[in-house]
């Protein structure tokens, strides 16, 4: 885990919150094909896995002053994970999974439920009934919390759960979130 703490040390980072995303990321990848086994390892499954469409193995920095609370569901993959990257030390928050107060909306719904309440889709249904509310934390039930600890990795259903991180910290790489992040997709049936 040091390795890779000092990879993402030495790392070229670019400003990625014109694209929506809180932050640095690394300019590009550190992953293996073994890394990739090991992910579909410890899921059971064959993986689709599409790092020049999505993020797979870059790091991120989220520093103090870029904190927003944004509770969301990743909307391009299925898996998400994510290797806290920070000392013992520095380790502040982690990843919590939210309930929505008002809707009891956990995430998406099958799209026979989302007729049914007399809307076209997850992604309409989300406008009229939280809309801005994803920014107010006061709207939102924590329902679990994922503990920061360095080289601890977190897998989870990313597209089926509302979340978001809960604290950012630090001024610069060295001192701030910092994260492996991985997005993929279930492999389609041969």
């Amino acid at each position: 885990p040091n390795v890779m703490r000092e990879l993402a040390m030495k790392a070229d980072y670019e400003d990625i919150s014109k694209m929506n995303y809180p932050g640095i990321q690394s300019k590009r990848s550190f992953t293996s094909l073994s890394l990739e086994q090991k992910f579909e390892q410890i899921l059971d499954e064959k993986l689709q896995i599409d790092p020049k469409r999505v993020t797979f193995g870059k790091f991120r920095v989220m520093m103090n002053e870029k904190y927003i609370f944004k509770a969301h569901v990743d909307g391009l993959t299925y898996y998400t994970a994510l290797i806290y990257m920070n000392r013992a030390a520095d380790c502040h928050g982690g990843t919590a999974f939210y309930r929505h107060r008002e809707s009891g909306l956990e995430g998406p719904l099958p799209l026979s439920e989302v007729k049914r309440r007399g809307f076209k889709d997850n992604e309409e249904m989300f406008e009229k009934l939280i809309g801005d509310d994803k920014f107010d934390p006061a709207k939102w039930e924590m329902t679990d919390f994922v503990e920061m600890k360095f080289n601890r990795l977190v897998v989870f259903e990313g597209f089926n759960y509302f979340h978001t991180h809960t604290s950012s910290f630090g001024t610069c790489k060295e001192t701030g979130r910092l994260t492996q992040l991985f997005f993929f997709n279930k492999n389609k049936i041969q």
